[in-house]
């Protein structure tokens, strides 16, 4: 990845160390994001600068924009963060990729919840309209209550009336 735009995202807090990790980032556009507070992490792109073929920093092929790094107008981020205690070593050794158990949970009580009349549709007419409770289905919810099993099975095998409908 070489460039990352979140502009008026809507995003706040601190930016997360891990993110110094993406070495390859050219661009990294933060810009009106009121809410992000703190410091920029070590390993992200400079701050923007100018671009040109006469400059320190020349231009890349992939934009047309002459301003290059990291742009942080709109925001409370106020300079770099110092290197991450252990390097990105420590940093990496934090991070795995999610996997179906770290949902499984959720996704059960929430159909759960679902099925005994706790979530409500969409109403029919849109937002305003009034909601109707969808109606509640003994098997999917016995199915919610029971323990996870030991091994992956599928969603499809363990709620299948849940999938009965889809054809």
């Amino acid at each position: 990845m070489i460039e990352i735009d979140l502009t008026k995202n809507q995003l706040a807090g601190a930016i997360p160390p891990q993110w110094g990790l993406m070495r390859g980032l050219i661009e990294m556009e933060l810009d009106d994001n009121p809410g992000l507070t703190g410091c920029l992490p070590d390993g992200t792109p400079p701050q923007e600068r100018w671009c040109s073929s006469w400059a320190a920093t020349k231009c890349v092929a992939f934009t047309t924009d002459r301003l290059l790094g990291t742009a942080t107008g709109g925001t409370q981020l106020r300079g770099r963060c110092a290197p991450y205690p252990g390097g990105d070593a420590a940093l990496a050794a934090g991070l795995r990729c999610p996997t179906i158990e770290d949902y499984r949970q959720p996704l059960t009580r929430f159909f759960a919840r679902r099925e005994r009349g706790g979530v409500q549709a969409l109403p029919q007419g849109g937002v305003g309209a009034r909601p109707a409770t969808l109606p509640a289905k003994p098997a999917l919810e016995a199915a919610a209550a029971a323990a996870p099993a030991a091994a992956f099975t599928p969603v499809e095998n363990r709620m299948p009336t849940l999938f009965a409908n889809l054809g």
